[in-house]
């Protein structure tokens, strides 16, 4: 990278990333683990949205060449299926 301030900032956030996501670990949330709180419960209670919010959080390993660090959600997602689905049948009643 020719700006060497841009890519000392690349490496701090696949620190960071990486960091924050590895498989066997609980997936990010929405504010991951950085969260200026000040001792309060942190917007939307850092909780999990299966959304945009949470794609958002794994895109960089797809950009930054770090695929194994992206697959603690999907390891997550298949963990919790079988709650999901016994939740989804007792909200939609199939």
């Amino acid at each position: 990278m020719p700006d060497p301030v841009l890519e000392k900032q690349w490496y701090l956030e696949m620190y960071k990333f990486g960091s924050a996501s590895r498989r066997g670990a609980p997936p990010i949330s929405l504010q991951a683990v950085w969260t200026a709180d000040n001792g309060r419960i942190p917007p939307w209670k850092g909780d999990f949205h299966h959304d945009l919010n949470t794609q958002l959080s794994y895109w960089p390993c797809y950009s930054g060449n770090h695929l194994e660090e992206g697959l603690a959600f999907p390891d997550w997602l298949w963990e919790i299926r079988p709650e999901a689905k016994k939740y989804t049948q007792a909200y939609f009643g199939t």
